[in-house]
Order: structure tokens, then sequence, then C-alpha cells
């Protein structure tokens, strides 16, 4: 008992531990792309509680655009982000999302978010957060393919020559409290 008076043999100590989380810094892999032709001009999401609107980008240094530091969506754990992407004029091309919902700094395959089933100057989808998407800023990438009609190259590529890259920010907000006053019980479905 660390409570205990009269103790006799030994003696009590105090200490104190603080845990503290990392820098929370994940490194994640840098494509490249090589081909100045093939880009992707215009990347905007709705339905966020913040959106993106990146219009008129062109195609960027090195085939990759990294607009994590100035691009965000947002959105709570099962809700639903639309999205829109523009490639230059007369030419299309099949498109790939992924989410890195468990934040590891690795594009699983089953964080693949969207992934088109042809060829088209422009396409549309919806991203649904998982219930399990670990909650704070995680990386979303994107991708054009000229030569594939579902944008199927790795996320991390090295001078690919039918598109380009862009990385977005992708905020998770974890679920909200219930109302002031509600008992009802809740379930999460893991």
């Amino acid at each position: 008992d660390p409570c205990a008076t009269g103790f006799t043999y030994g003696e009590f100590e105090d200490y104190q531990f603080v845990i503290t989380q990392g820098s929370g810094t994940v490194n994640y892999c840098t494509p490249s792309a090589t081909n100045a032709s093939y880009y992707i001009n215009n990347f905007t999401t709705t339905g966020g509680t913040v959106n993106i609107s990146n219009t008129g980008s062109g195609f960027s240094p090195g085939g990759y655009g990294n607009f994590y530091n100035t691009h965000t969506v947002s959105q709570v754990v099962g809700g639903n982000v639309d999205f829109t992407a523009d490639f230059p004029p007369a030419q299309t091309f099949g498109f790939r999302a992924w989410v890195d919902w468990n934040r590891d700094g690795i594009f699983q395959g089953s964080e693949v978010v969207f992934s088109s089933g042809s060829y088209a100057s422009s396409h549309s989808g919806t991203i649904s957060v998982p219930l399990t998407a670990t909650p704070g800023d995680t990386r979303m990438r994107i991708v054009n393919h000229w030569l594939s009609s579902t944008g199927d190259i790795g996320s991390c590529a090295i001078g690919f020559t039918y598109g380009e890259f862009e990385d977005y920010k992708f905020t998770v907000v974890g679920a909200p409290p219930p109302p002031a006053g509600d008992t009802t019980p809740c379930t999460i479905v893991c």
C-alpha cells in the first residue's frame, strides 16, 4: 500500500512518467513523371467540411504536384466527399486516387478510394471515409493515366511517362459527440 504509515523495511518513491507522441511526421515516397503534355489541370471537392479547389494547375515540376500544405479536404468518419478531376483539352485518361486512412505512410491496395472504369476527359466520384479511418491529417494521392482506363500505376512510380501525380491533405474528423442529454447507446462497427 503506497499510503501505508509505519513502514519500517524499505522506502516509497514517487516518479512521474510523461508520455509524448512523436512528431507525427510520416514520410511518403515521392513519385515522378516526365511528360508535360499529360497532367491533371483541375481537381476540386465538394461535400466536405473543408473542400479543395485547385484549378488551372497544369503540369507540376517533375510530374508531382505536392499540394499537401496548400489544399485540404476534411470530412467526418462515415461521411462522403465528392470530387472532380479534369485533364487537358481533347485528351482522355484513366484516373486513380488513394487515401492513407491508417496514416502509416504507405498507400495500400485497400486504400484505393477511386479507380475509373474508362477513359474520359474528366472523372468524378465519391470518397467514403471509413469508420476505421484514423482521425487527423493524412495524405491523398491522385494520378491520371493516358494508357490505363483504371489509372493502374503504383503510387510511388518513378519516371512515369503517361500522366501526373498530385498529393493533397485529407483531414479525418472523429465522430462528433452525441447531443447533450442523449443516453442512447452507440455502437461503432469495425
